[in-house]
């Protein structure tokens, strides 16, 4: 009766070990503890922060809502929160869920004193002539660089720019490059380079708008 007594003891215990071991091995697969990195950047006005941690990049589960805050100095606008280019909120402190890793830019422009400047407004201001002539105006202007054909370079260049309320352009900007320096460097000559728009209203008065316009740059 000894010896059974011991076998049964033995077994019992072994079924104990196996169970534990099946259980971590569930647990360390467990796939909402995903990490994602959130990373916020300026461009090179004003400062930034994330909501609850010290700096400007935070690791965060996926699912977890994250606060970014922009601060705006004196004489600067802020212009939004942008990723690769695209508007996400025109708010100091924009609040999203992360599904991924993100970066994200905070855009601020030198206040001039001209007046405000309008991210949405009830009319959008246009080139003139309208769709059709902007295109027309960008394939009869761009000077496609040496270099760019040297080095049988093509892409895609998007420009902020503002409309003022005279029509007038301002503050072009490269918000995402080409990957081509030369072809950035002639998005912004032709941007600048524009006759006077008719520019956006608002509460039917003209006012100064942000704008953005891809330039696409193609070797034929």
């Amino acid at each position: 009766m000894k010896k059974l007594f011991n076998a049964m003891l033995l077994c019992v215990t072994f079924g104990a070990l196996f169970a534990c071991s099946e259980g971590e091995f569930d647990d360390s697969n467990d796939n909402t503890t995903v990490e994602y990195t959130v990373s916020i950047k300026t461009n090179g006005n004003g400062s930034v922060a994330i909501e609850g941690f010290t700096g400007s990049e935070a690791k965060v589960l996926s699912g977890s809502s994250v606060t970014v805050l922009a601060v705006c100095p004196d004489g600067y606008i802020f212009q939004g929160w942008y990723i690769d280019g695209r508007e996400k909120s025109s708010s100091l402190s924009y609040t999203f869920t992360v599904s991924d890793n993100v970066e994200l830019t905070a855009r601020f422009m030198i206040d001039d004193g001209k007046g405000e400047i309008y991210q949405v407004v009830e009319q959008q201001p246009e080139f003139p002539g309208g769709i059709s002539a902007l295109n027309e105006y960008l394939s009869e202007n761009t000077i496609y660089p040496q270099e760019s054909i040297d080095n049988n370079s093509q892409g895609r260049a998007y420009v902020r720019f503002v409309v003022n309320a005279d029509g007038s352009i301002q503050y072009a900007e490269i918000v995402k490059s080409s990957g081509d320096v030369y072809l950035d460097k002639e998005a912004i000559r032709l941007i600048e380079s524009m006759p006077n728009w008719t520019p956006g209203k608002q509460a039917g008065k003209p006012v100064r708008v942000s704008y953005m316009l891809p330039v696409n740059f193609r070797l034929r």
